[in-house]
């Protein structure tokens, strides 16, 4: 399930990107959704809390460090609310990725506050947006996705995902890349991986999501290699919350933040 909506998402946040909406239109209804699209997107594959891409920096974006193959790139996220404990958030993304943040970065001085905006996920305020967690429900009901997840949801699928399917010190590693403590152990570190390293976590990550609860996969063989088995499981966590879906749309053109 959760390998199936990554790829759903993939889909449509390429078709949203290549097909240049917010680059020949640009408006805060465009703004929001690709908001919408890019936050489900990034919080399915790091399972990060919300506060760490409500605070993200355009700088930080910009300074996003590249693998020596020119393949990946990891982007530090220092303000969030654990960044005392595992230092700042990473996020691993591939070339491809990492491009979708630069388009939105090319027009976002045609944007309400793009000009003066410190933060990625800017809004008409100097402050960052506090409606990412609204945006991420509504695209995901766009792509009729079950349920009505929050962050929350989606961190705490995955964290279980990571738990039954990885063991011992990997889990523990997976746990901090996520800044999430398992509880079972007293001292953590700060993470500075470089845009490989960070790379080969993520490919973990995949492969946690990949996995049956159960499987307890540790020989370290990369996700293409494993069977994909099915993970009702995971569609009825996300889907535990249908009962308080409801009628999302993005916001006019004239609600501005």
């Amino acid at each position: 399930m959760a390998m199936g909506i990554l790829s759903r998402l993939t889909c449509d946040l390429v078709w949203f990107v290549r097909a240049d909406e917010l680059s020949s239109s640009p408006n805060t209804r465009h703004q929001w959704r690709l908001y919408g699209y890019l936050i489900a997107y990034l919080v399915s594959i790091t399972g990060h809390r919300p506060g760490v891409f409500q605070n993200l920096l355009i700088q930080e974006v910009v300074s996003a460090r590249r693998s020596s193959d020119g393949l990946s790139f990891v982007i530090n996220a220092e303000t969030h609310k654990t960044n005392q404990t595992y230092g700042a958030a990473q996020l691993a993304v591939t070339s491809e990725e990492y491009e979708w943040f630069n388009r939105f970065l090319e027009v976002r001085s045609s944007l309400p506050g793009g000009n003066a905006a410190r933060y990625f996920f800017f809004t008409s305020r100097p402050a960052s947006c506090k409606n990412l967690n609204q945006y991420f429900q509504i695209a995901w009901a766009e792509m009729k996705l079950p349920g009505c997840p929050t962050f929350t949801d989606v961190r705490s699928s995955i964290a279980t995902h990571i738990k039954h399917a990885h063991t011992g010190d990997l889990r523990a590693k997976l746990s901090d890349f996520m800044a999430h403590d398992t509880g079972t152990s007293d001292r953590y570190y700060a993470m500075n991986l470089t845009a490989s390293q960070a790379m080969s976590y993520r490919h973990w990550f995949e492969q946690a999501l990949c996995a049956s609860p159960g499987d307890n996969q540790t020989d370290g063989r990369p996700p293409s290699e494993k069977k994909v088995a099915k993970r009702s499981s995971q569609a009825s966590r996300l889907s535990s919350n249908s009962k308080r879906r409801k009628l999302l749309q993005f916001p006019p053109l004239n609600k501005i933040e």
